[in-house]
């Protein structure tokens, strides 16, 4: 009888594969009748109660707030805000460390950004901001901060102030059940002299439980005019957990590979052989990764590593769910388990009893803040003062240095049996 080869990974129990002995080899993530035990759980459905916002208008950012004159950062602070105006029923100005926090309506807001007209003095102390910030968050809140982050302390103790800055950024987030996220933004930055600084950095801040955070930063990324994106930064308290993920066909449907489903269950079967290699592709949701990764394919594809215990495996492409297509029109695989990447992978030589293929995701941290660093003072309009010792304060909280080399705490698995069905 010809040998036929089975690809199984399951979401629920698979009632598809006849053979009882799928698993001869006891791969012990899968139980004889090859279904996974562990089932990746989809991530709850999680309504986000309000963002609470705040801003920060003191001197340093008077620039981006120029009277009456357009700046990128009044077009994607307007943007952003505005992807969540049923959450957000007013906005906080700090002005400055002595004084207290002022509340003002969304449309209030918008109407003196635009035209500038705010108080622009003082310093910026952003580890009592960001305790502000935090202290405000009720159940599945999110906080969202908008400032220069120049933590910028006056007074006789400012430079010992500054030496401190990390320790006192660790502490106000270490306790914490948070995630924290950075988005950086880059816009024309207009001095009191009317000389105008392109690229000058600022920052969208967000801090809520983990889901709460991942969802807002993805929606604030789709508002926003990407060019001037730098780049985002995200610490969350818990390792990712492995998402749903399901196994779609080639869409070339070459050596013999079809697509079935039931029961909200996908596999591929196929012929296997040192010259009759079996493809098919891997949909998951990624949403949780960093956006450098997410967005591009190829430096993402970098970043995954794929092994068949017995047989060979290798990656063939990686593409997005915006412009993934079985060529036939049909994306109801894609949309059952809203994946936002399809990963093709090619298996070749394996020619008896079972293989076990894994995928991991490689740790790669952005390195756009890079650019932002080494600021001598406040006056250098294309770097953030002292940026360094608050990304240093928040690894610190976040133990950014015990990561595991992967970001998901378990690897993708996918069990290839060759038998019949």
């Amino acid at each position: 009888m010809k040998k036929i080869l089975s690809v199984c990974m399951v979401l629920t129990f698979l009632l598809g594969c006849g053979n009882k002995n799928i698993n001869p080899d006891h791969y012990t993530s899968f139980d004889n009748n090859g279904a996974l035990k562990e089932i990746p759980s989809p991530e709850q459905s999680l309504k986000v109660n309000h963002i609470k916002c705040f801003i920060e208008s003191s001197g340093s950012m008077s620039g981006f707030f120029q009277t009456n004159k357009s700046t990128d950062f009044k077009v994607d602070v307007w943007a952003a805000l505005n992807e969540f105006n049923d959450k957000i029923d007013s906005v906080f100005l700090f002005k400055d460390a002595s004084e207290p926090v002022s509340k003002m309506a969304l449309a209030d807001f918008r109407r003196d950004m635009n035209a500038g007209n705010f108080k622009f003095a003082g310093s910026t102390h952003i580890p009592q901001m960001l305790k502000q910030v935090i202290q405000s968050l009720g159940k599945n809140d999110v906080g969202v901060f908008i400032s220069d982050m120049k933590y910028s302390p006056m007074g006789s103790q400012a430079d010992v102030l500054l030496t401190q800055y990390a320790t006192d950024i660790k502490n106000v987030l270490q306790d914490t059940p948070y995630a924290f996220s950075i988005i950086g933004l880059t816009s024309a930055y207009i001095s009191g002299k009317g000389k105008v600084i392109d690229n000058s950095p600022y920052y969208i801040i967000l801090i809520g439980n983990d889901l709460s955070v991942c969802k807002t930063k993805q929606k604030i990324l789709q508002s926003i005019n990407k060019k001037n994106l730098m780049g985002e930064l995200s610490f969350y308290r818990r390792e990712f957990t492995v998402p749903t993920y399901t196994l779609l066909p080639n869409k070339g449907m070459t050596n013999g590979v079809t697509y079935e489903s039931a029961n909200n269950l996908f596999y591929t079967i196929g012929d296997i052989g040192k010259k009759s290699p079996v493809t098919f592709y891997l949909a998951a949701d990624f949403s949780k990764l960093p956006y450098h990764l997410v967005s591009n394919g190829k430096i993402l594809m970098q970043q995954l590593v794929v092994k068949a215990e017995k047989g060979r495996a290798a990656i063939e492409e990686v593409t997005d769910s915006a412009s993934f297509d079985f060529g036939n029109g049909n994306r109801e695989p894609a949309e059952k388990v809203h994946a936002t990447h399809f990963i093709k992978i090619r298996v070749s030589d394996v020619l008896d009893g079972t293989t076990q293929l894994t995928l991991y995701v490689n740790r790669n941290e952005p390195s756009w803040y890079t650019s932002v660093c080494g600021a001598k003072s406040e006056a250098e309009y294309d770097k953030t003062s002292s940026f360094e010792q608050l990304l240093t304060g928040i690894k610190g909280a976040y133990n950014a240095d015990r990561q595991s080399k992967y970001y998901y705490d378990k690897p993708f698995v996918v069990l290839i049996s060759e038998g019949k069905r």
